[in-house]
Formats: structure tokens, sequence, C-alpha cells
């Protein structure tokens, strides 16, 4: 008698067992199949002609955006992006800084063009994103305009006339704009954190 109910009792724990393998593994492929659709949903060209719409979805989900793609398309997205940006969109500039952070490569060489673009047709808005965000951890756009500028410097003939240039441009742009003291020595701050050498 105690045999047969240790016997049934082990059988409802085998079967316990089993429902469980088999609810975990059921869990697992929903969740592999719901990252699957992710990514096939995921489509840079797609995004870079309905970039607005986008936009926080690149922001969750950038490395996404720029690996398995079309390069065609993911320049395509940055170039709206910054196009944006310069135009005045603070969001788009946030994008494209995460973009940046995640990027490698020959698209992470475009973000140097990218950050000096942006530095000199975008003075106003990068500026006054980077000083609103100066206490972040990650400061994506500050160092993306650093790096660009950085490469900018390194390829001038006289690289302390070229950043005499920088500083001047700098203070240039803090009078049209009326920035205060501590914004204008924040800006020059980040003229002082370009490093040429990197690229030597």
């Amino acid at each position: 008698m105690i045999l047969k109910v240790q016997i049934q009792i082990q059988k409802r724990q085998e079967g316990i067992k089993m429902n469980l393998y088999i609810l975990v593994y059921t869990v697992l492929a929903s969740i592999s199949c719901s990252i699957y659709n992710i990514q096939k949903t995921i489509d840079a060209c797609i995004a870079a002609d309905k970039v607005t719409d986008y936009l926080d979805n690149i922001a969750l989900n950038p490395k996404l955006y720029l690996t398995n793609q079309n390069d065609d398309c993911v320049f395509k997205l940055i170039d709206t992006l910054r196009y944006n940006s310069v135009l005045g969109s603070a969001r788009s500039l946030e994008v494209l800084g995460l973009l940046y952070r995640n990027s490698d490569g020959e698209i992470s060489e475009y973000f140097d063009e990218i950050g000096v673009e942006i530095f000199y047709s975008g003075f106003d808005v990068f500026a006054n994103f980077i000083y609103l965000h100066r206490k972040d951890k990650t400061k994506n756009v500050e160092k993306m305009i650093i790096r660009g500028m950085s490469f900018e410097i390194s390829m001038a003939k006289n690289r302390r006339m070229k950043r005499e240039d920088l500083k001047k441009y700098i203070l240039n742009q803090c009078k049209k704009y009326k920035y205060l003291k501590h914004k204008t020595d924040y800006l020059l701050g980040i003229e002082k954190q370009m490093n040429p050498s990197i690229f030597d």
C-alpha cells in the first residue's frame, strides 16, 4: 500500500516537472519569436522616410537600426536626423547621439563629419542641448561634437591656429546668441577637450 502511494507521488512529481519544462519552453520560444519579429519590423529605410514617427523607437533600440541594415539606409537615417537637428530639433539631436554611441566601423567614422557640420550649422541647437545635459553621464552629443571637431583640427595645416579660430568662433556665436558667462565658459571648455592627436 505504501509502495503504491509512493509510486503515485513519484508519477505526480514527474508530471509536474514535465509541465514545468513545457511551460518554460513555451515562454522562451515566445520571447525568441517576439525578438525576431521586432528585428524583422525594424527597417532603417522606412525610419529614414518617416523619421519623426520613429524617434522614440530609435531611441529605445538604436543598435537595431545600425546592425543588419542596408548601409545606404543607415546613412540616410543619420543624414535626416542631422538635417532636422540643424533645423532645431533637439529630440533628433538626442537620437543622433544615441546612434553615435552605438555605431562602429564606417558608420562611426561618418559621425566625425556629422559632428563638424552640427558644430558649424547648428551651433545654437547643440550648445543649448549639451549645456542642458551637462550633468548627464553619457553626454553622447557632446562626445560626438568633440570627436568631430578633433578630426577637423587634425586635418588643419596649423593646428594651433585652427584652435585659436575655433575659440573665436565659439565666442562670436555665444555673443550672437547672448549666452551668459557660465554657458560661454562651458562651451569654451568643450574646445579644450578636443584632441586631434587621436587621429595621428
